[in-house]
């Protein structure tokens, strides 16, 4: 070989090298920029968590609060319910308490008329 082919050889492997270290150079760049994408990636999957956490702890109170409110509704309806089950009950009591005083003053076998009001009593509350 002559001088020539050996620098032209020389020239050669010195691109070689050269080629080889720019690739292992954009090999690590790209590997670099993977890690910190996959990085950064993972810093907005943990953002996006805290927020959707966030949202669901307010709606969670905002459902318990309703629950709450539903839970007073119902205990004023049954207080409501008890009182106007007691009102109905005395009702039911005077009216039958006034129909023995009748009964037995006008005397057994006696047939008295029944009055519209008594009539709509006896279709709201059957004795």
């Amino acid at each position: 070989m002559d001088v020539t082919a050996a620098n032209i050889q020389e020239e050669i492997s010195q691109l070689k090298r050269e080629v080889d270290q720019q690739h292992e150079h954009t090999r690590k760049w790209i590997e670099e920029a993977y890690k910190h994408a996959a990085k950064q990636m993972l810093i907005k999957r943990k953002e996006c968590t805290k927020d959707m956490k966030a949202e669901l702890d307010l709606q969670l109170g905002q459902l318990q609060q309703k629950i709450s409110c539903v839970e007073q509704q119902l205990l004023g309806l049954g207080v409501q319910f008890e009182e106007e089950t007691e009102r109905r009950g005395r009702e039911n009591s005077e009216f039958l308490n006034q129909l023995t005083d009748e009964i037995s003053r006008e005397g057994p076998g006696h047939r008295r008329e029944i009055l519209p009001e008594e009539r709509r009593r006896k279709q709201t509350f059957p004795i």
